[in-house]
């Protein structure tokens, strides 16, 4: 074999590691990533080509317009943030690092949110008021949000008219107050009975207007709770 047959050898095995290191990189970021789908267009607060992040915390974006890669960038978010596209569409948009909370209680641009694809990674804080109003939500994601430091759930998908997402397998054991979080979800049926609602206080109106709701959940430990006024009122399919 002759040196030059050696280094290119050498040099293709090189290109071959950082390409391929390179792939699995993009694969592990995804992973750890709260990814999202939106429409610029739909009603809001922002203009046809923006939309308004209301978080809390120091956070990274990627963003991708979908069926057009290329229109792709990456922006550093703080607490409140706008992302101004370069064109109107519906757009990917990855998130990682210290988003402590999101909420949009039934304001700003809670219609352009489509979708959540996947949790992530992201350590929450909070869920209170999370997606309140968002009424075109659905939750595509399987994995399971890290709500080990959240107490609070209170209407996190109130008038989420569209959700029906599978969070039977979440960790609930240090939520506190669960008030409204189903008020009238009116798609939402699906089964938490295994929920750890040990912690758990107030359920105020957490079922109100659910109206295709009807799943069991007798294996809820009620002893802390102190507030169910309005629990099941207007949950017509409960029994």
């Amino acid at each position: 074999m002759t040196l030059h047959f050696l280094l290119e050898k050498y040099l293709l095995k090189q290109f071959y590691n950082i390409i391929l290191g390179y792939f699995f990189s993009i694969n592990f970021s995804i992973k750890a990533q709260f990814i999202t789908t939106w429409m610029t267009d739909n009603p809001g607060i922002s203009k046809d080509h923006q939309i308004i992040i209301s978080g809390k915390g120091n956070y990274t974006i990627t963003w991708e317009e979908m069926g057009n890669e290329i229109n792709r960038g990456t922006t550093q978010g703080q607490n409140i943030t706008k992302i101004i596209f370069p064109n109107a569409g519906t757009y990917k948009i990855a998130i990682s690092g210290d988003l402590q909370q999101i909420w949009f209680n039934g304001r700003g641009d809670r219609a352009k949110l489509l979708t959540i694809e996947r949790w992530g990674k992201i350590a929450w804080k909070s869920m209170k008021n999370a997606f309140r109003g968002c009424q075109n939500l659905v939750c595509k994601a399987t994995d399971i949000p890290n709500l080990s430091q959240v107490t609070s759930m209170a209407y996190m998908f109130a008038k989420c008219t569209s959700f029906n997402g599978k969070i039977s397998n979440w960790n609930t054991s240090n939520v506190m107050d669960m008030r409204g979080m189903f008020f009238e979800a009116n798609s939402f049926n699906q089964p938490i009975r295994s929920w750890n609602t040990s912690k758990a206080t107030n359920m105020g109106d957490i079922f109100f207007g659910a109206n295709l709701f009807n799943q069991p959940i007798n294996n809820w430990n009620t002893g802390q709770v102190i507030n169910m006024s309005g629990m099941f009122q207007g949950a017509v399919s409960f029994n």
